[in-house]
């Protein structure tokens, strides 16, 4: 496995982390209802989805892995592919997270 920061990778990686950040992402789900709670199980939760689309991202984008010695094949495709799963999972898990806590103090 090796890693490549050519421009327009580390350039994707920015975006997809900047839209993770627009979406709320980095924000704790407490802070988006102005609570004081910070239960265990709340943060670990948040912090799974924020090391998934990380790590789905990192995938994505700056990831290659070379396999074989005559001819050697790239396995970049498969990891685009899980790493675009990873981000989906991540953001759609937390995404659920804030409407369930939405739910539980009876904001519309």
């Amino acid at each position: 496995m090796e890693i490549h920061f050519t421009p327009l990778r580390t350039g994707l990686l920015v975006a997809l982390l900047a839209t993770f950040a627009f979406l709320g992402g980095f924000t704790p789900p407490s802070a988006h209802f102005g609570m004081e709670v910070s239960g265990s199980q709340i943060n670990r939760s948040w912090l799974s989805c924020v090391a998934l689309f990380v790590a789905g991202a990192g995938m994505a984008t700056i990831v290659d892995h070379w396999v074989g010695l005559m001819p050697p094949s790239n396995l970049r495709l498969l990891y685009v592919v899980v790493g675009i799963l990873l981000m989906a999972v991540a953001i759609l898990w937390y995404r659920s997270m804030l409407a369930t806590w939405a739910v539980q103090l009876g904001i519309p």
